[in-house]
């Protein structure tokens, strides 16, 4: 017997029981986990799933062609939202990181909710894992019902893996075939508006991807997460930028900093050298716990 096959049947059959003949959206980034509940979603309940992709602006540019790319391959068509003008507005000026994580939160439900009324949806279906549930708080805040069912905004709420932790989510991302998404790190919902300090500008945005994508290019499989931090702080009217190199055996619930002088000391003068807007960069050592994953100080996770 396939145990992993017997719990994705228990997750398509689970779907149908919560959607029946609803229509249900949901909110993919391009990572493992909503990756593979719209998938699981599309085998249980057919052209009842409509997934749907923010632009936000903060998400890396690979992301969207990577993801529409997976999707095609399931004849999942995804809509596309163009929101950045949208999110940078209202978060421009939202300088604590926290914060910014917990409005970003705010703002995708917002602009799901005002998707759904458009096609006729009543339901969210959402890709939370177990690790993020127990780590993390939310900004989604369940609707009190007499007959208990979760609720969203007015959507009904349905997290078929829920109680899966991240290495079983990778098992069902194997025997569905999205084995490309095996090795993929870990990329918050709120991308790289969490990984800038300060008060967010046209040209740290710019500069953040730019590093970032580098930085992705640089990198072999086997971390956890290795980005770049805009700190706001400029040393000699420069930007200065933080590495962040971990790895994690627990779905992140831990993780220690994985340091590799030679490759830190080449992505160090490769990022001077081809970006003259920064001026240093620092590594953190720091481990998890006692501190974040991110380079934040608490959490505010949002669940998408």
């Amino acid at each position: 017997m396939n145990r992993v096959k017997d719990r994705v049947k228990c997750i398509q059959v689970h779907i149908q029981k919560e959607v029946g003949k609803d229509k249900a959206i949901i909110a993919v980034s391009g990572g493992i986990d909503s990756s593979v509940c719209a998938i699981l979603s599309a085998k249980a309940i057919s052209k009842n799933i409509f997934p749907v992709f923010i632009r936000t602006g903060f998400n890396l540019d690979k992301e969207e062609k990577q993801l529409l790319k997976l999707f095609s391959v399931s004849r999942l068509n995804v809509k596309i939202l163009n929101k950045e003008k949208e999110y940078f507005n209202k978060l421009k000026d939202v300088e604590d990181p926290n914060k910014r994580r917990y409005q970003f939160g705010k703002i995708s439900l917002e602009f799901l909710k005002e998707y759904a009324e458009s096609i006729g949806a009543n339901v969210l279906i959402n890709g939370v894992n177990k690790n993020d549930k127990l780590i993390s708080n939310t900004v989604i805040q369940y609707e009190k019902r007499a007959d208990d069912v979760k609720r969203v905004l007015g959507l009904k709420l349905v997290e078929p893996i829920a109680e899966l932790y991240k290495d079983e989510i990778k098992e069902i991302a194997r025997e569905i075939g999205l084995t490309s998404l095996m090795s993929k790190q870990h990329i918050p919902g709120p991308a790289l508006a969490i990984r800038i300090s300060g008060k967010i500008t046209k040209e740290k945005i710019t500069l953040i991807k730019q590093i970032n994508e580098f930085t992705d290019n640089q990198v072999n499989n086997g971390y956890w997460q290795f980005f770049p931090f805009l700190l706001d702080e400029k040393l000699d009217d420069k930007f200065l930028i933080v590495i962040r190199a971990v790895i994690s055996n627990d779905g992140g619930f831990t993780a220690e900093v994985k340091y590799d002088s030679e490759l830190l000391n080449k992505i160090a003068k490769d990022i001077l050298e081809r970006y003259p807007e920064i001026g240093r960069v620092f590594f953190d050592v720091s481990p998890k716990p006692p501190v974040t994953i991110e380079f934040m100080w608490g959490f505010q996770n949002v669940y998408l």
